[in-house]
């Protein structure tokens, strides 16, 4: 693909978010609604970093399967320039660092303050209020944290490799013992026939023709449990081949998942249980690295997207995944999910997107919001969050019709 083209097909990606991130930060200025800038800067918001890591991503092709290193690397790197001395000594001039910040304690200057250079680190210049009227210091917290949420989306990219993966490789490894088991209890049942075959051919006696009728019964059972795993098996297949949209059916559908709800003698869930405990493994690790990078590094702060932040999130959302994971093996004749969740899952950004809408309407026609009474403020939370659900069920609802319906003729 030639240069122009990537160019207009990364800005046919990008165009909406850059064209949301404008429209939010022009509304609450012309609205004149509060914007706690500490967390994104004054002009910069949710959008603008969503933007500018797609815009790095697609500057950067990482192969997938080196993703994590990458993005373990890239979050090594933002971390180091977040809390090292050295560096910012390295960029500014040892001498000048200690002239400029004599200065600032002899005048005692706010201006002079905000400046990044009267700070020991970046990271501390980053989380201190002072400001100046540049528009790299008006919106610092959201430009400078960019590294740390792109070297999140290469770690979430490279562990979910990895997951599809392993879950490939253990779901092949249980359909191979499956398939042999089935096929041993072919092989048994066609032996057990040629035997009650034989002896009914041989049979001269009462005797022996009683023995022979025994053989064929228990032939007649073989061939009936032979049969039974036969449809089990089509069963299976036919789920695996169509409930592979989501992580969660791949697990449970496969051999001895949930197609298979009893633990018969050709297949348990011993294989999807093994794969959820290595997620959990996971999850432990990344959640004492966060823990570690919190107490011994730079405690975890979203504004920044530093290293213990970007940790957590990782162990965070692993951690969700395996508890997900086991519920649906634990619980594998549960209920559909609600409608709002079903809803809410086929249309994220467009109900993020109406919440924030919503969010801004109760903030531009309430001026006494912050003062309000406290029953009053749940009563319009709770308005506001069953509006949220209604637009949720409302936009998803023919989504999750068809499929319904397109579930519903699978099993038929």
């Amino acid at each position: 693909i030639g240069p122009v083209r990537a160019a207009q097909r990364l800005a046919h990606r990008i165009g909406p978010l850059v064209a949301l991130a404008a429209f939010r930060a022009w509304s609450t200025g012309a609205a004149g609604t509060h914007v706690p800038i500490n967390e994104y800067g004054k002009h910069w918001n949710f959008f603008a970093t969503l933007a500018a890591v797609m815009i790095f991503v697609d500057m950067a092709p990482v192969p997938p399967g080196t993703s994590t290193v990458f993005g373990g690397a890239l979050l090594v790197a933002h971390q180091w320039c977040l809390s090292s001395r050295r560096m910012w000594s390295v960029l500014a001039g040892a001498k000048y660092l200690v002239e400029f910040r004599k200065a600032i304690g002899a005048a005692g200057n706010d201006n002079q303050n905000a400046s990044p250079f009267a700070h020991e680190t970046l990271g501390e210049w980053l989380l201190a209020d002072a400001r100046s009227e540049t528009f790299v210091s008006q919106n610092k917290e959201g430009l400078f944290s960019v590294p740390g949420y792109v070297a999140l989306y290469f770690l979430g990219v490279g562990i979910g490799v990895w997951m599809e993966k392993w879950l490939a490789l253990d779901a092949s490894r249980a359909r191979k013992k499956v398939e042999g088991l089935v096929v041993e209890l072919e092989t048994r049942a066609r032996r057990a026939r040629d035997s009650a075959l034989e002896a009914a051919r041989t049979a001269r006696d009462p005797e022996a023709r009683a023995r022979a009728a025994k053989k064929s019964r228990e032939a007649d059972a073989l061939e009936a449990e032979a049969e039974s795993a036969q449809k089990r098996q089509r069963h299976r297949h036919a789920k695996e081949t169509y409930e592979r949209d989501t992580l969660i059916s791949r697990v449970t559908m496969a051999p001895g998942g949930r197609a298979d709800p009893h633990d018969t003698q050709e297949g348990g869930w011993g294989w999807a249980w093994r794969w959820c405990a290595k997620l959990s493994c996971v999850s432990c690790a990344f959640w004492i690295a966060a823990l570690v990078a919190h107490h011994r590094v730079q405690p975890a702060s979203r504004r920044i997207a530093n290293a213990a932040y970007g940790l957590w999130m990782v162990a965070f959302n692993i951690q969700i995944i395996a508890a997900y994971v086991a519920g649906a093996l634990v619980f594998p004749g549960s209920l559909p999910a609600p409608k709002l969740f079903q809803g809410a899952n086929r249309n994220l950004l467009g109900t993020f997107l109406f919440a924030n809408v919503a969010t801004g309407a109760v903030n531009f026609f309430w001026d006494g919001a912050m003062d309000a009474a406290d029953a009053t403020a749940y009563v319009v939370v709770a308005a506001y969050t069953a509006l949220v659900c209604v637009f949720a069920i409302a936009s998803g609802a023919d989504e999750v019709a068809m499929d319904n319906r397109r579930i519903g003729r699978k099993a038929d």
